[in-house]
């Protein structure tokens, strides 16, 4: 049991106002309204097998909001264990994509071997959550170090640490022409072919969303229609991999040159994969010290209700449900896929500013772009 769907997108080539961008999708947006009248933790158990891509943060994103409806606070190890699954996630998820997809834009096949050792990075991390035995073994500390040598070995050719502290568009570019992996060499195509910019439209980044007024949209009227095609303070948002990286000085440097476009993006997947490792030694410092959690919950929406955000791979993942004492009486989740995919939104800006010779000029552009901020789902793309 899965909910999935597909869109469609559709490039018209035009000249001087730009291309005409046609974009659908049959994702099933209210797929989690099956946990209506149920027990919140038959929901809950659910979660990740309706929702497999982001299993894991849909699960997190499900727990924190009943936690809300029902005004309990989780033990602060028990949160910075699941932040640890959902950054380790997040960094699966990034590098499937430079293992998997990537290989495909430059010609090539995917390697079986890299995706099995991918896939299987999350396995010995939930274990010994599920185990109770976190932040008493060294389990975590393994898992750290294994992530490091793949990003080691099959991106960057030195430790992720080090890439990270790239700072400038200069050092990006002597590490692609210096470096054979795969990511190196998508971004020296992109460079070679002057696709650089490509996409750079004007984006409106997610800002920080109050959980009263995400609840007050939600609850309303129209709180369905904000489900399907969500708006904020009347602009159709982008929650990516570059709106969480932007502040960054390699992102300010890539911003400053060559805007939001595809090489910008291509390296905020690349920055963010690197920075990883750091963010999960820092939460597994804070299992030992049993720091407070920032994520803890403060008070409730009141009438059984809960709302939560979390940083997923492709964007911010909202949850919001309502409880009748310990039934789901509704749920709803906004996927960073309605925010990006949104038919004013980010894509569709990026897609209608492409240029090329030939359809296949654009196609090949409109693949990466697409590729680069990642739906949840297939997609089928038309150029003519």
């Amino acid at each position: 049991m899965s909910a999935a769907g597909c869109l469609d997108i559709t490039i018209t080539r035009g000249a001087g106002a730009g291309n005409r961008v046609d974009l659908s999708s049959t994702r099933p947006v209210h797929a989690c309204r099956v946990f209506k009248e149920q027990p919140f933790q038959q929901a809950l158990a659910l979660m990740p097998r309706l929702f497999a891509v982001c299993a894991t943060a849909q699960e997190v994103a499900g727990w924190r909001a009943v936690e809300q409806a029902r005004g309990t606070d989780p033990e602060p190890a028990v949160e910075a264990g699941r932040e640890f699954l959902v950054q380790l996630e997040t960094a699966r998820e990034h590098l499937w994509r430079v293992v998997v997809d990537w290989p495909e834009f430059l010609g090539e096949p995917a390697r079986p071997e890299y995706a099995r050792r991918v896939h299987a990075l999350m396995g010995p991390a939930k274990q010994t959550l599920n185990e109770g035995g976190w932040g008493r073994s060294g389990q975590p500390d393994r898992v750290i170090d294994e992530l490091c040598e793949m990003l080691d070995e099959l991106v960057f050719r030195r430790h992720p640490g080090a890439w990270s502290g790239l700072d400038d568009l200069e050092r990006l570019q002597r590490w692609w022409q210096q470096t054979p992996t795969v990511a190196a060499r998508l971004l020296r195509s992109v460079s070679e072919n002057g696709w650089e910019r490509a996409g750079a439209a004007e984006t409106c980044f997610l800002p920080d969303l109050d959980w009263r007024d995400l609840n007050q949209k939600l609850r309303s009227e129209r709180g369905d229609r904000f489900v399907e095609q969500p708006r904020w303070q009347q602009g159709a948002c982008e929650t990516t991999p570059l709106a969480r990286q932007r502040h960054t000085p390699l992102m300010q440097s890539l911003l400053a040159e060559y805007g939001a476009g595809l090489l910008t993006r291509l390296a905020a997947q690349l920055q963010e994969l690197a920075r990883t490792p750091e963010v999960l030694r820092a939460l597994v410092g804070g299992f030992a010290a049993e720091a407070d959690w920032p994520g803890g919950i403060r008070s409730s929406c009141g009438d059984g209700c809960g709302i939560s955000q979390v940083e997923a791979a492709r964007g911010r993942l909202i949850h919001r449900v309502e409880l009748d004492g310990e039934k789901v009486r509704r749920y709803q989740i906004v996927a960073p896929t309605e925010w990006n995919f949104h038919p004013d939104g980010v894509v569709s800006g990026a897609l209608r500013t492409l240029a090329g010779e030939t359809d296949d000029d654009v196609r090949q552009q409109a693949d990466l772009l697409v590729t680069a901020i990642d739906p949840c789902v297939d997609y089928r793309l038309e150029v003519h």
